[in-house]
């Protein structure tokens, strides 16, 4: 299935655009406003939830939607191509906020070991499975303690249920380990703390393969259309491509994965450090999606404009 080039620009593109600057400037704002109000309440349900949750709500809106933009700008007209482009978002985003969680765990361990130890399958030890499972056990608890204070601050009524979609796929991890029903009532001890290291780089290497699969088809796609055309592209093309791509949003995996490193070696000061993560996260992001969004705003003006001269 495909689109025809003259229909794809009668979806509302520029909409998209304002869409995708009003919902990152609501997380920033946001993430300015915890900064300046120190003593809000929502400075202390971050230091219990150990993830700032604006910032993965914004990637999970923002850069799906700006994926699917950007994959048209550069002449993918496929559906199920641009349905790849937005489905390899999420993977890359949960990956990175379950990464986050984890470093959670290895800041607060337990002293309490029992059960969590012993033996796994075949008289082998399973430490890594068990981290596994109480990391996506402590993202439920920090999703139903999120439900219960938007709950009583009546922010949202419904936020709950998101725990409940994701119940299962934790239910489903169980059967992994032996003792997993066991391994859920503990927090890590402190003698795993490199299981839990190790699973964060883990998974925040992980995130980078399907961000880089969705860059990879629009780098094909764009590089098929200039060998195949007998002109050269419009300069925004490159623009989008060469600026936001490779200086702006090529280096962000890497820029978590060394966050979650250095945050990863230091347990002193722990939530100050993650603040000064976050501003870097927050001054790095307000850079490069600004730039996606004007530099695709400016070629969509121009393409409009390209159609009023040729009608």
């Amino acid at each position: 299935m495909r689109i025809e080039r003259r229909d794809a620009f009668r979806v509302d593109v520029v909409s998209l655009v304002y869409l995708f600057l009003v919902a990152s400037s609501f997380q920033h704002a946001a993430q300015g406003a915890c900064h300046v109000l120190q003593q809000a309440r929502i400075i202390a349900h971050y230091k219990s939830f150990g993830i700032f949750w604006l910032r993965w709500a914004d990637y999970l809106l923002t850069a799906p939607v700006m994926m699917i933009v950007v994959g048209v700008m550069n002449g993918i007209y496929d559906v199920y191509s641009l349905l790849s482009l937005f489905g390899s978002q999420h993977p890359t985003i949960w990956l990175g906020m379950l990464s986050d969680v984890c470093l959670t765990i290895f800041r607060t361990p337990s002293t309490n070991t029992d059960n969590i130890s012993s033996s796994g399958k075949n008289g082998r030890r399973d430490d890594r499975v068990r981290a596994v499972l109480c990391v996506l056990w402590a993202f439920l608890l920090s999703l139903n303690a999120f439900a219960s204070y938007c709950y009583k601050t009546r922010v949202c009524l419904y936020v709950a249920e998101v725990a409940w979609i994701l119940a299962p796929y934790f239910v489903l991890t169980m059967w992994l380990s032996r003792d997993g029903c066991r391994a859920i009532e503990f927090r890590v001890r402190s003698d795993q703390s490199e299981d839990i290291r190790w699973l964060a780089k883990c998974l925040a290497i992980a995130a980078i393969f399907p961000c880089v699969h969705a860059w990879a088809e629009i780098f094909a796609t764009f590089a098929i259309a200039v060998g195949e055309s007998e002109g050269d592209p419009p300069e925004y093309v490159y623009a989008i491509n060469v600026v936001t791509m490779l200086l702006f949003l090529g280096p962000f995996p890497y820029f978590h994965f060394f966050s979650i490193e250095k945050r990863a070696l230091s347990e002193n000061d722990a939530f100050h450090l993650k603040v000064r993560c976050e501003t870097g996260h927050a001054i790095f992001g307000f850079l490069s999606k600004s730039a996606l969004a004007w530099l695709v705003y400016w070629g969509v003006r121009r393409i409009q404009e390209d159609v009023v001269v040729i009608q």
